[in-house]
């Protein structure tokens, strides 16, 4: 199928920019979606942003922790969700991981739920 919108979460990491420039070229409209936090570079992930833009893939800054993206995800074909945060350390508090990887993932689905999108695929972290 093409011509589906498709929302990428984590689409200025590495493999979420790779994944969002290969729907897009499938024809698909892809949203992405990234916090650009620090834990990578933010300069690369903004790099990346401003690649997949000039490409036609329209980047939303949000935190799926905090923020909203009911209104992202309206009318959206598909969910592949690849923002986490990886390599669990004793340096870390577990609750950074808690946040970023269940408590950001479960309130993804609901609005994923809420919005009736039919397909989410959970691309999980080795952590």
């Amino acid at each position: 199928m093409s011509n589906m919108k498709i929302v990428v979460t984590g689409a200025a990491g590495f493999i979420g920019s790779h994944l969002s420039e290969r729907l897009k070229g499938l024809g698909h409209n892809v949203i992405g979606i990234d916090s650009f936090n620090n834990y990578y570079t933010p300069e690369l992930k903004k790099l990346n942003a401003t690649d997949l833009e000039e490409k036609g893939i329209s980047i939303e800054k949000r935190d799926l922790v905090t923020d909203d993206v009911s209104g992202i995800l309206q009318n959206s074909d598909a969910v592949f969700h690849l923002a986490a945060q990886p390599g669990i350390s004793t340096t870390t508090p577990f609750e950074h991981y808690l946040n970023n990887n269940f408590i950001a993932t479960h309130r993804l689905i609901e609005a994923v739920r809420t919005a009736g999108t039919k397909k989410f695929i959970n691309i999980a972290t080795s952590s």
